[in-house]
């Protein structure tokens, strides 16, 4: 059974430690829990070489789970499901996390993908598999599903999977929902909303009643024809969002690298997203980056999370 060198023991019961503390590696630091598989460990210039090899594999093995699967290349909210820096890259023990975010893809079927081909050629190391906070952690004799220890494989009955993914889901629809679904509504507001801003060079497109719980308050949609640091609300707050809109009116993902900060190449459009204390309507300056007053932009109905909801049970899906 696995060695503990430093801290607290584990339910012995559990054949593997927690996702915590610090995996197979040598124990050089005090205040850490320190776990060990093997009663010894190879040397540092060995883990050293297996980081940038088991980060490869993991990127080739994803990839190639998702290009098989049919997954899309960007969430719901229009984020890269998994690109190469989705895979850490620096671990300092033998955990390599990686972010997927695309929760349709934390299957069993991927759990034991990523034991046979990653976890099968690196068995001192584990996985930590984030879908942003909701986790779990992949041995190659197992998986940790929250609480849960499940031995070896399982399918999408066992008990612990399905309460593990049923929490994920709820964590899924109240973190990016509301989002989701303005996005979805803010697509067919977009064509009006740019013969309004080709004119004026602004326009609102909708304005919410929440945003991610995050950032609690009103979500006010801007499209502009140029970006927010050349015209912006004036108020005490930046945007939260910036998307480039293209002339057909599709909404490029955030980030788009034709359109960064370093290049000479401007969308038609851009759509800016502000968050602001609730109210029942508002009435904002809009004024360029040297202060000139250009107009003003005001809110007179706010679409509530309910009535997108009642349009379509599966709007923004």
């Amino acid at each position: 059974p696995p060695l503990i060198v430093h801290g607290p023991v584990w339910n012995i019961m559990s054949p593997m430690p927690p996702m915590n503390g610090m995996y197979n590696i040598k124990n050089e630091t005090e205040g850490y829990t320190y776990y060990q598989s093997v009663r010894r460990l190879p040397s540092m210039s060995r883990f050293y070489e297996e980081c940038g090899k088991i980060a490869d594999l993991l990127r080739q093995v994803i990839g190639g789970f998702l290009e098989d699967g049919g997954f899309p290349e960007y969430d719901e909210t229009l984020q890269p499901v998994f690109d190469k820096d989705c895979v850490g890259e620096f671990p300092s023990d033998r955990t390599m996390c990686f972010f997927l975010n695309d929760l349709d893809a934390f299957t069993p079927d991927f759990i034991r993908l990523l034991q046979e081909r990653v976890l099968a050629q690196f068995p001192l190391w584990r996985l930590l598999a984030q879908f942003d906070e909701r986790v779990f952690g992949v041995y190659p004799q197992g998986a940790w599903l929250g609480d849960h220890w499940v031995d070896g494989a399982f399918d999408e009955n066992h008990p612990a999977y399905r309460t593990w993914l049923q929490d994920a889901e709820y964590y899924r629809e109240k973190r990016y929902g509301p989002i989701r679904r303005q996005l979805a509504f803010v697509r067919q507001m977009i064509p009006a909303a740019m013969a309004r801003a080709s004119k004026s060079g602004f326009a609102l497109v909708a304005a919410f009643d929440c945003f991610p719980p995050y950032f609690p308050g009103h979500a006010i949609w801007l499209l502009q024809t140029v970006s927010a640091h050349e015209m912006l609300l004036d108020i005490n707050s930046a945007p939260l969002r910036k998307s480039a809109v293209a002339e057909d009116g599709s909404i490029y993902p955030q980030y788009w690298e034709e359109f960064d900060t370093l290049s000479d190449v401007s969308p038609p459009f851009w759509l800016i997203t502000y968050v602001v204390d609730p109210a029942s309507s508002y009435e904002f300056v809009m004024k360029s980056a040297q202060g000139e007053l250009l107009g003003t932009v005001r809110v007179k109905d706010i679409v509530l999370d309910d009535t997108l909801r009642n349009i379509d049970p599966g709007f923004g899906d």
